[in-house]
């Protein structure tokens, strides 16, 4: 026992002035300083994440305000006589008269209501295999395929006969937008009887106003949307991509303030864009 004590406790002076001052003031101050780095260190990540979770809070605000215009037109269309003159009565005008009338509706829609944003895209369809749109279409328009449209079933409406589509398949042509997804509207026009005599599909192209959204802001940081299946929809950055275990972890918990993702070395940011079942969520990164 005694060699024990020999071998650790040194004989010599200056060695045990040296391991004094290893043990007293090195090792402390050491611990401290790591003690400080980490509290500092959890500081700027609350930070950060506060500062993202304003800006979420901002492109929310901005996307309800898109989809509460987009609402607004769905009105305007149900109440518009022009509108309902074509869809009911299209014997009325030849079949040009009608297109150009349809065409100038919503080009004034999106003059009046989507001058900031116009990657707003109208589709209407009539009982008598008609369609209008506002946008050159990816596919030919076959009436039948449009019209059976999963979007228009019937039993995924409210009582007020629509619903939003959080992830419906991009229509437009390609030179006009590039987006994988767009948020639809889907809703049957009803008059006052609540007889059906047409039917409206009103896309936002989200992608188009996340990508805007990316460059008015100041912070670095990139901005990824997926479904709460973890499927990925937009990105603000082209090509970039979210690990599966990211998508796994913002899915499971959406509400978490923050995380850190070490194989990128980034802090995960998730927040509730749009709330609606199966709705998208966001990531800041």
């Amino acid at each position: 026992m005694s060699r024990l004590i020999r071998f650790l406790v040194p004989q010599k002076l200056k060695y045990r002035l040296f391991t004094a001052f290893v043990c007293l003031i090195l090792l402390p101050f050491g611990a401290l300083n790591l003690y400080n780095f980490q509290r500092i260190e959890t500081l700027v990540q609350k930070k950060i994440s506060q500062q993202s979770h304003y800006q979420l809070e901002q492109m929310y605000r901005t996307l309800e305000d898109q989809i509460s215009i987009a609402f607004k037109t769905l009105i305007f269309l149900q109440q518009d006589d022009t509108v309902k003159s074509v869809l009911i009565h299209p014997e009325q005008r030849n079949v040009l008269e009608n297109k150009r009338l349809m065409e100038n509706i919503f080009k004034n829609l999106n003059n009046s209501f989507f001058l900031y944003n116009p990657s707003v895209y109208f589709m209407i369809l009539d009982l008598n295999e008609s369609v209008y749109t506002s946008y050159p279409p990816k596919d030919a328009l076959i009436y039948k395929d449009l019209r059976n449209n999963p979007g228009f079933n019937r039993s995924l409406m409210n009582t007020s006969s629509y619903h939003w589509v959080s992830s419906d398949a991009n229509y437009v042509l390609r030179d006009v937008s590039t987006s994988a997804y767009l948020l639809s509207l889907y809703a049957y026009l009803e008059d006052t009887q609540n007889q059906t005599y047409g039917m409206a599909r009103i896309s936002i192209d989200y992608s188009y106003w996340l990508r805007s959204i990316h460059k008015q802001s100041d912070l670095q940081q990139q901005y990824f949307v997926i479904t709460r299946s973890g499927e990925n929809i937009s990105q603000s950055v082209p090509d970039s991509l979210l690990s599966e275990e990211v998508k796994a972890q913002i899915t499971e918990h959406p509400g978490q303030q923050y995380f850190i993702d070490k194989a990128s070395n980034s802090l995960i940011v998730p927040g509730l864009v749009y709330c609606q079942p199966h709705s998208p969520v966001c990531a800041v990164c």
